[in-house]
């Protein structure tokens, strides 16, 4: 893992990135963003086609404001000089893992001329109504999502609950920040919907 300096160098590495460039932005007086530095420092051991850079946000100031970073840890996620995904909070190696083997599935859509690009999980169970309200919304927003369907799969269940506290359906995870329930007010400001 390589610290990144200031704004100067971090474009230079983007520019001449190849392959996975993952820049955890962090500050040592945060628990979580000392265990999410941890997190990719293990997992770029394990990947060769993965590089981590740290950037120290109470240090460096120039970058995460022009990326609209605005909490640590967050992990900004780059593939060939190409922005991928912006992930806050801190996730395990499986996370970081599923997340490169779905970048077919990251859909772009633009809002305000701006093109955003989103990781969008959509928990699922048999019989719930707020859940096909859920996918329903993102189908009309024409916004593409992965489904889970935690009642017939156990494992994801309890993967669910680990991360959230709960149990109920549906749950959004949108690049790593999860909505319990069909809360439109809050996906509409996850997804950079204004005026909805």
């Amino acid at each position: 893992m390589v610290g990144i300096r200031g704004k100067q160098e971090f474009d230079e590495v983007v520019a001449n990135g190849k392959g996975w460039n993952f820049f955890i932005f962090y500050t040592d007086t945060s628990q979580k963003s000392l265990q999410a530095v941890e997190t990719l420092k293990d997992f770029e051991q394990t990947k060769k086609d993965v590089f981590v850079y740290s950037v120290n946000a109470s240090l460096v100031r120039d970058i995460h404001p022009v990326y609209g970073i605005t909490s640590v840890p967050a992990v900004l996620v780059f593939k060939d000089g190409k922005k991928i995904n912006l992930i806050y909070g801190t996730q395990n190696k499986a996370f970081f893992e599923n997340m490169m083997s779905e970048t077919t599935a990251l859909p772009s859509h633009s809002h305000d001329s701006a093109t955003k690009t989103y990781r969008i999980v959509v928990y699922t169970s048999d019989g719930c109504p707020w859940c096909q309200k859920a996918k329903e919304y993102l189908k009309g927003l024409k916004i593409s999502f992965r489904e889970v369907n935690v009642s017939r799969n156990p494992s994801e269940a309890d993967r669910l609950v680990k991360r959230t506290g709960q149990m109920g359906t549906p749950q959004l995870d949108i690049n790593g920040s999860y909505v319990v329930g069909f809360d439109k007010n809050r996906i509409d400001k996850l997804l950079g919907i204004r005026g909805s």
